[in-house]
């Protein structure tokens, strides 16, 4: 997973937005290349310079616990970090129930 679709992810950001790339460009100065970032630094150095859910992430994608979503009939597959909430439907929205419990 590149690590401008985990800071997106994490800041809640569209990987395309000027904002990830300011922070992608932002991050790779301090550290280096997205490589060793990705693959070889110790997670302690980056705790150094990294918000605590980021680092979060880039374990999480290290250690292959993410959450993938199929694709299907040329719909593209979703790759995830954080398992979104139960209570959210596939698109993030609270779905509404057709009938009251009450």
């Amino acid at each position: 997973m590149p690590f401008v679709e985990i800071i997106a992810e994490v800041f809640n950001l569209n990987k395309m937005s000027p904002s990830v790339e300011k922070l992608y460009k932002q991050y790779t100065s301090l550290i280096g290349t997205e490589f060793d970032l990705l693959l070889k630094m110790d997670l302690k150095e980056l705790e150094k310079v990294f918000p605590s859910k980021l680092l979060e992430g880039i374990k999480r994608v290290r250690e292959g616990e993410i959450f993938a979503k199929p694709g299907y009939d040329g719909k593209y597959g979703i790759i995830k970090i954080f398992e979104p909430p139960e209570e959210l439907g596939p698109q993030g929205l609270k779905q509404q129930s057709l009938f009251s419990l009450q």
